[in-house]
């Protein structure tokens, strides 16, 4: 269960960085 909590919350990081480093890499251009 604790494992699973730290992996969903791990990619959820890496999504929402993904998103965001996309969004300002789209307003920057």
């Amino acid at each position: 269960m604790l494992m699973w909590e730290v992996v969903l919350s791990n990619v959820r990081g890496k999504c929402l960085t993904i998103c965001l480093m996309g969004l300002w890499y789209r307003g920057t251009r």
